[in-house]
């Protein structure tokens, strides 16, 4: 069973997905749509390495794919040489994507934006959630979209550790990194977001402008907002209200 967080985690929690947000740049999900093709074509490219000798016996593979490229004083079989490009490609663009997140996130820490102010009006989990928006005259607004989404947060580490029966210090599950220093991770993260699965992230806390997908997620339809009174509907399922416990937290934003 999980244990009840404190008010004050609680608060955390919910804080750490207020206020303004980047998305992350578009070169991310090139790269990720890359990486399969690569570790495909460099796994074929090692089981034909494997049989070369049978393939050319038999005449299904030429000299010319068979052969190898001297690069100083090593030599590296034509097909791994072929894979090499589609391999680095997406490890320059993330290189350069979490550069260009680097330096959004400085510059926006640097001048944010005045927020608007949103006030909202008591709402039930089955009803259309209205609210009020005022935008401040310095922030220029020409088209801005609101909708709301829902899902489950990533649960705490400890707590998560202890459903497999773990100790926070040891070896953790398949998916999730090994402990890492206090700040490195936000408070209540599982840590299974460090690595490729995120940009650099500068700041800690609310201050990161990066907020990592929530695990089972949906959102409703998006509407146009307008200064003054806004209603946006909610999203499909049988969704609860909001919850923030140690493994299952619902939040709504």
């Amino acid at each position: 069973m999980q244990s009840a967080p404190s008010s004050e985690e609680s608060e955390e929690r919910r804080l750490s997905r207020s206020g303004w947000a980047l998305s992350p740049h578009p070169m991310h999900q090139v790269a990720r749509k890359l990486i399969p093709y690569a570790v495909t074509f460099l796994i074929l490219g090692i089981v034909v390495h494997s049989l070369e000798p049978a393939l050319l016996r038999w005449g299904i593979m030429t000299e010319s794919l068979a052969g190898s490229v001297r690069f100083g004083m090593l030599e590296y079989p034509m097909l791994f040489v072929a894979a090499a490009p589609l391999v680095i490609t997406p490890i320059i663009l993330r290189v350069m994507a979490n550069v260009a997140d680097v330096r959004r996130q400085r510059r926006f820490s640097r001048n944010p934006p005045p927020s608007p102010k949103i006030t909202i009006e008591e709402a039930v989990a089955d009803q259309p959630v209205r609210f009020t928006c005022e935008f401040p005259d310095s922030l220029e607004v020409t088209s801005a979209k609101a909708w709301l989404r829902v899902g489950l947060l990533s649960p705490d580490r400890t707590a998560w550790m202890s459903a497999h029966g773990l100790s926070p210090d040891a070896r953790p599950p398949a998916g999730l990194s090994t402990p890492l220093p206090d700040g490195w991770m936000p408070r209540g993260a599982d840590g299974s977001g460090i690595g490729e699965s995120t940009p650099l992230l500068i700041g800690q806390g609310s201050s990161q402008l990066f907020q990592e997908p929530m695990r089972l997620r949906a959102e409703g339809r998006p509407v146009t907002l307008q200064n003054g009174k806004n209603e946006v509907e909610m999203p499909e399922g049988p969704w609860p209200g909001s919850e923030y416990g140690s493994l299952v937290s619902i939040h709504y934003e």
